[in-house]
């Protein structure tokens, strides 16, 4: 359960992680929070996409959507180099100071001074399965479930509150996080992989609970993700200062994998760390 919950949350196992990172998994999740409240699940179908989109009212007509910000330059003031991929041209922003909300790996290619090596962002595969109305017989699907002593971290079936009498197809999709101590080979090699590897890797791992799946299946899409997750590896936590560290004095940053932890809370206070530093 220990290993699960890890490689769930964040990408790695207990033989990887961060010590603190695995109790807080524990000692921030409280069961029976509320005698008021029977239901302990705090969440949205949408996931953390309900919180960016009621943020985003207060940023309406004051953001500029596609444009790829490609070099950053500091003389008085500070000078932002962006593409705009609508209008096939670049903008200069000119600002006192700038707030980069973006993750080390991409802060290691716009300023020479910052290096993502100490950050460690685990790949993942995510496998969408279209399969036919019988699977399963008669037995309800969950949402989640999980093969007991398996690598991947099982699927989901986000149908089961449906409450259409008639069901169609159904969709599950399966999750593997690739728990290592080396995430950038780990990348390499998942990348590399063709889809006939992938599809074995998966149904290997399905078939233990579901010996006679592939008899089916529909459709399988197959999600190679360069994770932007930061994985808590030791002394991730507390050894983030040179990254925070602003540059001259006009440009500052902030992101979830700042804290070490890469949860909504963790980004939303190293975005309010930041900005009154700024001010």
């Amino acid at each position: 359960m220990l290993d699960y919950s890890c490689r769930d949350d964040y990408g790695l196992g207990i033989d990887y992680v961060s010590a603190w990172a695995g109790i807080h998994y524990f000692a921030g999740r409280k069961n029976n929070w509320s005698e008021k409240y029977k239901d302990q699940v705090f969440t949205w179908p949408e996931g953390n996409a309900r919180l960016v989109k009621y943020f985003s009212k207060y940023t309406k007509e004051k953001s500029l959507t596609k444009n790829l910000v490609f070099d950053v330059k500091i003389n008085d003031k500070v000078e932002v180099l962006s593409f705009d991929n609508i209008q096939k041209k670049t903008k200069k922003i000119i600002a006192e100071k700038v707030l980069f909300a973006t993750p080390q790996f991409v802060n290691e290619r716009i300023f020479n001074s910052k290096r993502a090596k100490h950050f460690n962002y685990v790949p993942w595969l995510l496998t969408t399965i279209t399969l036919k109305n019988e699977f399963g017989g008669d037995e309800e699907l969950a949402w989640d479930n999980v093969i007991y002593g398996s690598d991947g971290l099982g699927y989901i079936y986000d149908q089961h509150q449906n409450v259409e009498q008639v069901m169609g197809e159904k969709v599950i999709t399966y999750y593997k996080s690739f728990s290592t101590d080396d995430c950038r080979m780990a990348r390499r090699n998942l990348y590399s992989m063709k889809e006939n590897e992938l599809k074995s890797l998966v149904l290997d791992d399905l078939k233990k609970a579901h010996p006679l799946i592939e008899d089916f299946i529909i459709e399988m899409q197959f999600h190679k993700i360069g994770h932007a997750m930061i994985a808590p590896v030791p002394n991730q936590i507390f050894g983030t200062s040179e990254a925070k560290t602003p540059i001259d004095g006009k440009i500052f940053f902030a992101h979830s994998d700042l804290s070490g932890i890469s949860i909504f809370e963790e980004a939303f206070y190293q975005g309010l760390r930041t900005a009154e530093k700024m001010i």
